[in-house]
């Protein structure tokens, strides 16, 4: 019976732990404007992040380069954001341009 629940309980912590890590925090736009963020801050919140919850959180990109899988938003008159996909629709890359 111990061996039980001690599985038990190692699996429900186990599993807790693996659901907090896969949920990921997207910053709004707004805050990606006005903070200063690498690129590589960026790329590691956004990392995995399926298209469509991107576009969800920050509405339709300013355009999208079919050829090169990427979506741009433009951030302000000097600045876009720049999101790489995978072939599966996650992001790869994030670069902001000036």
């Amino acid at each position: 019976m111990k061996k039980i629940c001690t599985v038990v309980l190692l699996l429900v912590f186990t599993l807790g732990i693996v659901g907090c890590n896969n949920k990921s925090e997207i910053p709004t736009i707004e805050d990606i404007k006005t903070s200063f963020y690498t690129d590589d801050e960026l790329e590691g919140m956004l990392r995995r992040v399926k298209r469509e919850e991107l576009i969800k959180a920050w509405g339709e990109p300013t355009r999208h380069i079919d050829s090169e899988n990427e979506d741009v938003w433009v951030l302000d008159e000097a600045k876009a954001l720049i999101v790489s996909y995978t072939l599966g629709g996650r992001v790869d890359d994030v670069d902001i341009e000036d």
